[in-house]
């Protein structure tokens, strides 16, 4: 299935170890004690969001650098 000159099948292979890893950072963050903060909107953001959004930007970047990608954690995404 190909979808905006995407080959779909491809770029889930491509981003399955890195969502792996991001999912075993979050964990061993969680199991350590994550911080947390408030950020300029209010929400609250933890350790464990901003490096799992790391591992998976870097990532998309890689695999997929002509996809606009909106995150969560950065606001000047969206």
């Amino acid at each position: 299935m190909r979808h905006h000159n995407v080959d779909l099948p491809e770029l889930l292979a491509e981003l399955t170890a890195p969502v792996l890893r991001a999912g075993e950072l979050i964990m061993a963050i969680h199991e350590r004690g994550a911080d947390s903060r408030v950020k300029a909107d209010g929400s609250p953001v933890s350790e464990a969001d901003e490096a799992a959004e790391g591992v998976l930007l870097e990532a998309l970047r890689a695999v997929a650098p002509d996809i606009p990608v909106v995150s969560e954690e950065n606001a000047a995404s969206h």
